[in-house]
């Protein structure tokens, strides 16, 4: 994420197109270095969560020939699945559900026996790329609109979802809850500080940034009971920040092709790999990302343990 100073109407001619970026992650796969690195932040978070360390590999064994899901016949599942000893971070229960799945490969991580992975994505382009090697259903469909029976998923992971232009967040987490059993785990992650939105958000549909307090009050508001809060992308938030508000006041040229930069994917899989490593145990007091783990109650008063 190196700084470019170019001053003047060239800066100004360079700013990008709104998804100009979200495309070309879709069509070419070359943005890796965020990809892989928040999947370990977010795993390293869910090893953290109580009842929810991976166990060892262990033998596939058949899997169900359908989702429970789809159907308002579908037996609901709980928060916590049957055959939890079974799964590899087993607090995530039978089924789990990834909105804005990309290529599932956070999904195929979370791949166990008996388990049900299934990926929404509205990026035809994204589901193209599924990966191959794992047993993830994938479907064409809006975030506000997950196919499922109410309570019948045990976990729902929305990351960079529910801040993209065009989505509701109040309806985005109510249809979530719906989706989701009883105790049923959300994991939320959105672009964070609304004072810091300019032209990188823009490329990647990102409609806005959100602060703590207004995405802890609408979780409260659609019922969910906050167990963990978080900030991330921390260790290279400084420079960045200063890059992207210098490129918002047009003194800094928008440069696409740092985000194609080897280099620069190797630096930031390594920043959020050190991240993950400290989130195993604490938190973020900053960063540009803000990750929240909350869990379906039917109470209204938001309580926060950590």
């Amino acid at each position: 994420m190196a700084l470019r100073f170019q001053a003047g109407p060239r800066a100004a001619q360079s700013q990008p197109s709104r998804g100009a970026m979200l495309a070309a992650l879709y069509d070419t796969g070359e943005i890796n270095g965020w990809r892989e690195g928040m999947q370990a932040v977010t795993l390293a978070l869910l090893g953290a969560w109580p009842g929810s360390a991976p166990l060892a590999p262990q033998p596939w064994g058949e899997r169900p020939a359908s989702p429970a899901m789809l159907s308002e016949a579908t037996p609901r599942i709980g928060g916590r699945g049957a055959d939890d000893q079974n799964l590899r971070y087993p607090g995530l229960g039978d089924v789990v559900l990834e909105v804005g799945c990309g290529d599932g490969g956070l999904l195929a991580a979370l791949d166990a026996p008996g388990r049900t992975l299934l990926g929404l994505d509205l990026h035809p382009a994204a589901l193209g790329r599924a990966q191959a090697g794992a047993a993830v259903r994938l479907v064409h469909v809006d975030a506000q609109q997950i196919p499922c029976a109410d309570g019948s998923v045990g976990a729902l992971l929305a990351l960079d979802v529910f801040d993209q232009q065009g989505v509701d967040l109040a309806a985005a987490l109510a249809e979530s809850r719906r989706a989701l059993a009883p105790d049923g785990v959300l994991i939320l992650r959105v672009s964070a500080h609304p004072w810091l939105y300019g032209p990188h958000d823009a490329a990647f549909n990102s409609g806005r940034r959100y602060g703590r307090a207004e995405l802890l009050a609408a979780l409260a508001d659609a019922g969910f009971h906050v167990r963990r809060v978080t900030y991330a992308n921390s260790l290279l938030a400084p420079l960045l920040i200063l890059q992207r508000l210098l490129q918002r006041w047009r003194v800094l040229s928008w440069n696409p092709a740092i985000y194609r930069a080897g280099w620069s994917n190797r630096l930031v899989a390594a920043a959020l790999k050190t991240e993950a490593h400290w989130l195993r145990r604490r938190n973020l007091a900053f960063g540009l990302s803000l990750i929240v783990i909350a869990e379906k109650r039917e109470g209204r008063k938001l309580k926060i343990e950590n």
